[in-house]
């Protein structure tokens, strides 16, 4: 799905693990350039912002719900729109972790969310008896 040279925006303040796997894996290891980008700050006025980071070789934009602990949180459905009607190839991945299926559905509430994951372990199972992670889209080819 992704290779060597590929771009990838990700929410500057994201899980601590996604943004190791980011920083060492995916630049380190795979060549792949990531930006991390202040989505929080994006609202009806200023979605122009976001151009400004897109690159022919941007591949995905990842986003969460919410963050933890810091609880920043994004007009994700707004942001995926827009970031779709400039590049609908673009994946659009949402980490609904914190919030959880119970919360928000991100796939049921966006035709433009193309993966949505969730900690089975934290929030669904709620006992951390078990090591669950779950992804989930409405794309067949994926």
């Amino acid at each position: 799905m992704f290779n060597r040279k590929d771009h990838i925006i990700c929410l500057d303040d994201c899980y601590g693990g996604t943004n190791r796997f980011l920083r060492t894996i995916a630049v380190n290891m795979w060549k792949m350039d990531v930006t991390f980008f202040d989505f929080s700050k994006i609202n009806d006025k200023n979605l122009i912002e976001i151009d400004k980071i897109l690159r022919e070789n941007t591949k995905a934009v990842f986003m969460e719900t919410c963050t933890n602990p810091t609880l920043k949180s994004v007009y994700l459905y707004k942001i995926a729109e827009y970031i779709k009607s400039k590049n609908d190839k673009l994946l659009i991945i949402v980490d609904n972790t914190f919030l959880s299926p119970i919360v928000i559905k991100p796939l049921v509430s966006s035709k433009h969310i193309d993966i949505s994951w969730h900690s089975g372990t934290k929030y669904i199972n709620g006992h951390t008896d078990q090591v669950v992670g779950l992804a989930a889209t409405n794309r067949i080819d994926l």
